[in-house]
């Protein structure tokens, strides 16, 4: 599956896909990724700055985590076929794509910073011996600083029976809309 939009849209800098999320991955209670965060949780937030892992051009098929559920749900079912089943967003969007639904939701400019995926890469060994949740994060940034799900599975979810999934704009939409906790 590609990255999910209520992880990823916030590890580029944002609390607003966490709002409402019952049990949100990057609400794990192990002290260094909550210092990482209260550090790196917010710039989209308060300054309009999106960092990101790798080039700002990569794209990739967000897939809310809802979705996904509902996808792995349906994958078990009879008649869904066999073997691995690829499912993405109903989109495939740049960095720079985001920014702008950002923009658009937040009623601000969102200018997006890009970071290499070697520094990813140091951070990630650095981090291993002492803060090993911290250390899985890096490694993921820097998955996703190497790699792009640009694809379209709109067939594999009408196969599943998914009708329309979630898009970046639609989650943002959803979220901005809710109560600040």
């Amino acid at each position: 599956m590609p990255p999910f939009m209520e992880v990823w849209l916030a590890l580029v800098g944002s609390e607003l896909p966490l709002r409402g999320e019952l049990r949100p991955t990057l609400g794990r209670p192990y002290p260094t990724l909550q210092r990482f965060r209260r550090l790196t949780g917010a710039p989209i937030d308060r300054h309009g700055v999106m960092v990101v892992p790798g080039p700002a051009s990569a794209r990739q098929a967000f897939l809310s985590v809802h979705d996904a559920a509902r996808g792995l749900a349906a994958a078990v079912g009879e008649g869904t076929g066999s073997g691995a089943v690829d499912l993405g967003g109903p989109e495939s969007l740049s960095w720079t794509d985001v920014a702008a639904i950002y923009a658009d939701v937040l009623g601000r400019r969102v200018r997006v910073v890009s970071q290499p995926a070697a520094a990813f890469a140091v951070l990630q060994r650095v981090f291993a011996p002492v803060a090993p949740s911290l250390a899985g994060v890096m490694g993921l940034n820097r998955l996703i600083a190497t790699s792009e799900t640009d694809w379209d599975t709109t067939s594999t979810a009408q196969q599943l029976g998914l009708g329309p999934l979630r898009t970046v704009a639609g989650v943002l939409e959803e979220k901005a809309a809710l109560p600040v906790r």
